[in-house]
């Protein structure tokens, strides 16, 4: 008899088993509810970082095979901030399960997407200034990432319609960096398609760098193709960079030239190109004879050091054969005289020019030595 109430009593046990189950079901769901999920990574993410993170519109997640997010409207702010530091229509990030349960001291995520992104430089120098001192970590990005519809914004400059992809992310490991998209700087425009290849993933590392497009500005309108080997340097406070055998090609009026050189970005820029033309552009002003007969390369040397907009004087130096130019110029006007059709002989500029000698209207002149002060274009007066 006595086991009759225990056979009564498992149809309660098993109820309450159900019930617990039930409950359990109920605050997991709780917990992974779209919107609290979201929340809790993002903040979470916002305190490790300094950073403001929010979103709008409905979010989603899937479990399987491995955790998935996907943010509408995500922005990302500096606490106190007036401009928001990064912008995004849609964010997809997914992660490994080791790295959800942090059963790995490195940073492992499988896979970033953003879509219609905006980077501000100049918020994104505050936050930077504004983080504590401490050594860089390059995350494993096991497929990559993919940005469409990108933009940056820089001061007086832009790029638009920014798409970059690499399809895998490892520390000091090889990395492919594919990009294209439009630079802007007033009426200058710059459509670019291209790769860098660097050899690890790193703050420092050789690359090689491949690019074509077309240079655009009033009437000017120029396709060009830039090839260039060097190194990078960004762990300190200005990024360096070392590049040679540099090669550009374009049309008349832009050059053609082979250089070797250097540059560094930080608060402010400094670089030096030194190289070769092998023609005179066809749209410059014509050569003085004897000279312009003469089938001779011009070799140039340009140096740059100032603010980052290149507001301040280029140093330029051309020489072809015994006949040399020293000059100093400003690229803003440079650019104006070259998309002017009614632009004046040489372009506004202040210099010393020598030749051994020049034939002008049948007279020829031995030894010469003029200084050149040439006024802005007339579309900057």
């Amino acid at each position: 008899m006595a086991d009759a109430p225990r056979k009564r009593r498992w149809p309660l046990y098993l109820a309450v088993v159900l019930a617990l189950l039930a409950m359990a079901g109920l605050w997991v769901n709780h917990q992974l509810e779209p919107h609290r999920l979201a929340r809790t990574v993002l903040d979470a993410l916002g305190e490790s970082q300094g950073l403001e993170i929010d979103f709008q519109g409905e979010p989603s997640y899937v479990l399987r095979p491995e955790p998935r997010l996907v943010l509408p409207n995500v922005v990302a702010r500096q606490p106190g901030a007036a401009a928001p530091l990064l912008t995004a229509k849609r964010v997809e990030v997914s992660l490994p399960w080791d790295t959800v349960w942090g059963g790995d001291d490195k940073v492992v995520i499988t896979r970033i997407q953003l879509d219609q992104p905006a980077l501000d430089l100049a918020a994104l120098s505050d936050w930077r200034a504004s983080r504590p001192q401490a050594p860089f970590e390059l995350p494993t990005l096991t497929q990559g990432v993919l940005v469409t519809s990108g933009r940056v914004v820089g001061g007086d400059w832009r790029i638009h319609a920014l798409d970059l992809s690499f399809d895998e992310l490892r520390p000091d490991q090889p990395l492919d960096v594919k990009a294209k998209g439009r630079f802007e700087r007033d009426a200058l425009s710059i459509h670019f398609e291209g790769d860098v290849s660097l050899l690890r993933a790193a703050l420092a590392s050789p690359f090689m760098f491949r690019a074509t497009g077309r240079l655009q500005q009033a009437e000017l309108d120029s396709p060009w193709t830039l090839v260039f080997a060097g190194d990078f340097d960004a762990t300190g406070d200005y990024t360096r960079l070392e590049f040679a055998n540099l090669s550009f090609e374009s049309e008349s009026p832009v050059p053609t030239l082979q250089a070797d050189g250097s540059a560094s970005f930080g608060e402010t820029v400094q670089f030096k190109l030194e190289g070769t033309m092998p023609d005179w552009p066809a749209d410059w002003p014509v050569l003085p004879e004897p000279r312009a007969a003469v089938a001779l390369p011009v070799d140039f040397d340009v140096a740059y050091a100032g603010a980052a907009d290149l507001s301040d004087p280029v140093s330029l130096k051309l020489a072809r054969g015994e006949t040399r130019l020293d000059a100093t110029l400003v690229v803003a006007d440079a650019q104006a005289w070259l998309a002017n059709e009614e632009r004046t002989p040489l372009p506004p500029m202040l210099g010393r020019f020598t030749a051994p000698s020049l034939e002008i209207e049948g007279f020829t002149l031995e030894n010469v030595q003029a200084d050149i002060v040439e006024p802005a274009p007339a579309s900057e007066e």
